[in-house]
């Protein structure tokens, strides 16, 4: 299948910071591949964020970490597009970058906490009308009325997962075990870089 004959809707965009990626984010990928029937989702880590002061782990450990921790997974890739891009990491171009390359309405899989704080990204509205936001639950539930967003939203079911990256940097800062939290192809190379640098 060519790029040209991809059909509408099967392409899937997961963007972050992965500081570091978990395995609560490979579960989020493995369930959105199966429940939006993707024939690729990309991964796509942040270049400069936005929204954070910084990073800990600089983007060539993020990404390196990436490729490791989803090398055997299907229908998923990891893509460098926001190095390649440059500059600030504003979604808004990310989403349009992946649109026009395959020329469909590419779905965005956020978080119910990002979705929530939506209006406060950067063109929040270009995204609602150049994807399809794909959320995935967190321990928030939003009360949003906003007939636009609603229709630019489909909450899929996945895990209610307790990890996130910022809770394994604060566990190995404090010496505590994250075992299971972090792919096991990473998993010792991720702690002693945090060990060392936080």
């Amino acid at each position: 299948m060519t790029e040209s004959t991809n059909s509408k809707n099967n392409i899937g965009i997961f963007g972050g910071s992965f500081d570091p990626v978990h395995n609560g984010h490979l579960i989020i990928a493995s369930y959105a591949v199966e429940h939006f029937e993707f024939d690729k989702l990309f991964v796509v880590p942040t270049y400069i964020p936005p929204h954070k002061k910084d990073t800990f782990a600089p983007y060539e450990k993020r990404i390196q970490w990436l490729y490791k921790a989803f090398e055997n997974f299907d229908r998923i890739e990891v893509d460098d597009f926001e190095r390649r891009n440059s500059g600030i990491s504003y979604t808004v171009k990310t989403v349009k970058y992946f649109g026009g390359k395959f020329n469909t309405k590419p779905f965005l899989i956020i978080g119910e906490d990002s979705y929530n704080d939506l209006e406060n990204w950067y063109k929040y509205k270009e995204i609602l009308n150049s994807t399809t936001l794909c959320i995935y639950p967190r321990r928030v539930h939003s009360n949003k009325t906003d007939l636009q967003r609603q229709e630019s939203a489909i909450f899929f079911n996945a895990p209610l997962i307790g990890i996130s990256s910022s809770l394994i940097r604060k566990r190995i800062s404090n010496k505590k075990m994250v075992l299971g939290m972090i792919p096991c192809t990473i998993s010792k190379e991720v702690v002693e870089f945090y060990e060392k640098n936080l």
